[in-house]
């Protein structure tokens, strides 16, 4: 079993850890948190849209279906560093 990040995840990590600096907002949180328990969506789904824009969204999935052909690896790299940033919830994950 392999605990560390081989170069190329070492690399996506990095990417997305700053990508995330950049992007998630204490304003996108605050949105979010405000807005579910009114029902509302809109938020949340923008942050979807701006993480599939990035290439961070179903990471593992086919190209033909959205994904990025992307490793389990990168989908773990991916969870770990949303929650590290205390990302908002997918709303779209079941």
């Amino acid at each position: 079993m392999r605990l560390q990040d081989d170069t190329q995840e070492a690399v996506f990590r990095a990417e997305l850890r700053a990508w995330l600096a950049v992007n998630l907002t204490d304003a996108i949180r605050e949105a979010i948190k405000l807005a579910v328990p009114r029902g509302d969506s809109s938020p949340s789904r923008d942050w979807q849209a701006s993480l599939q824009a990035a290439g961070y969204s179903v990471r593992s999935w086919p190209t033909k279906y959205g994904g990025q052909d992307g490793s389990l690896a990168e989908d773990l790299i991916l969870f770990e560093e949303l929650a590290r940033a205390n990302a908002p919830d997918d709303i779209f994950r079941v």
